[in-house]
């Protein structure tokens, strides 16, 4: 969907809570300001502040820019993943549990025959690479939706 055809509500309201999760995070860091956010970005004062009115999107490449205290992204990066969570359709406990016992098993297919020798090679760990990173990310989701005691059984 292009930004014209975003419902301006959607939009205006998404700018607004990301600017107020910006002034929280810079205000929750005693050492942190727009000023120094704008400085650690390379960008104008004004234009920080206006990401914290919500006068201008605040940009995401400011949450990857190594000059920007990790504890002022970590917060904005949370909410965002909470958001993605809330997002996400929900799949079944079991469903999710097969997803990931099947990854485990290409991970052990793979794996066994490489450890072998006892070593994993350059070779060996790229290969391995786009398989634990599914399986991070399988169980990741796991963890999200079925992780919390608290929630109980689904």
């Amino acid at each position: 969907m292009t930004i014209g055809r975003t419902p301006k509500g959607l939009s205006e309201d998404a700018q607004a809570e990301a600017a107020r999760r910006l002034r929280l995070a810079v205000d929750d860091v005693r050492e942190a300001s727009l000023a120094a956010l704008a400085a650690a970005t390379g960008r104008d004062p004004s234009v920080a502040e206006d990401w914290a009115k919500g006068a201008k999107p605040f940009p995401v490449w400011v949450l990857a820019h190594p000059n920007v205290p990790r504890n002022v992204r970590a917060p904005i990066v949370a909410w965002l993943v909470e958001r993605l969570a809330q997002d996400t359709p929900t799949t079944s406990a079991e469903l999710a549990t097969t997803n990931i016992l099947g990854v485990a098993g290409e991970l052990l297919a793979t794996v066994a025959p490489m450890l072998a020798d006892g070593l994993l090679d350059a070779q060996e760990r790229a290969a391995l690479r786009p398989i634990m990173a599914r399986l991070h990310r399988f169980v990741g989701a796991w963890l999200a939706q079925h992780g919390d005691s608290a929630r109980g059984a689904s």
